[in-house]
């Protein structure tokens, strides 16, 4: 019975949310028809398919040689995080969209990127996560941009996954610079004392990260470092797009 009434108010809430937010294509702006469970339009997921193949295995960054099965990111240094997934190359169309969602208030984007993480998570993930934590904005970004747009992002996702949401297990307390257009070296100062973690809420937990955007991975290393130092079991990530390997 309990769980009935869980599915219907399920239904009802996603047809809300198709009245105010009709489903379109996250690249194209194409309108389709209502109840549709696409992310991308026909021509646009021919265009830009998830990623699949030769994929780091450590990060998922696709592969451009067969001579490892890791990216070169991956090859010159260990990670924090036990594995990560993201579902897009960081270019063209993607790129744009996610510009506009982080300062342009695009905030219906981050409704259609929540869709797409959390479908393909419970289609095709199978990792033991106890809790979810999306990448924390610093307070000043949330002003600057008028919301937090991984929040957004981490709640709908969240709804979709039945996964525990945590809020304030992972704080950012510096205003690092964007990471886009800095050397490795430069993205791995930018963030490393940038975050803290609350051990009596992260403590002996498989934790989540939710983040638009990976590169070479300084954020998440950072981020997974605080929380394993605060007592977390284990981190696994999740991103909308990621650079490409090599």
């Amino acid at each position: 019975m309990l769980r009935s009434c869980i599915s219907e108010v399920k239904g009802v809430f996603k047809h809300l949310i198709d009245m105010i937010y009709p489903p379109f294509c996250l690249l194209c702006d194409e309108v389709m028809s209502h109840g549709s469970e696409k992310i991308l339009c026909d021509p646009c997921l021919e265009k830009w398919p998830v990623l699949s193949g030769e994929l780091c295995t450590c990060c998922s960054k696709p592969l451009l040689t067969e001579q490892s099965d890791r990216c070169s990111d991956c090859r010159k240094k260990g990670h924090f995080y036990e594995q990560g997934k993201a579902l897009w190359v960081y270019e063209e169309a993607l790129q744009k969209r996610i510009k506009q969602y982080k300062y342009g208030n695009r905030r219906e984007l981050g409704i259609v990127f929540a869709n797409a993480l959390g479908r393909y998570y419970n289609e095709y993930m199978n990792w033991p996560i106890d809790m979810v934590i999306p990448v924390p904005p610093h307070k000043k970004r949330v002003r600057e941009r008028g919301h937090n747009q991984m929040l957004l992002i981490g709640k709908n996702f969240s709804r979709l996954t039945d996964l525990p949401l945590c809020q304030g297990g992972l704080m950012r307390v510096l205003p690092t610079k964007a990471q886009e257009g800095l050397s490795d070296k430069e993205r791995l100062l930018n963030v490393s004392k940038a975050f803290i973690a609350d051990g009596d809420m992260v403590r002996g937990k498989n934790i989540l990260l939710l983040d638009d955007v990976y590169t070479t991975g300084a954020t998440m290393d950072s981020c997974s470092k605080v929380l394993l130092e605060a007592g977390a079991n284990r981190i696994y990530f999740m991103t909308v797009a990621i650079g490409r390997g090599c």
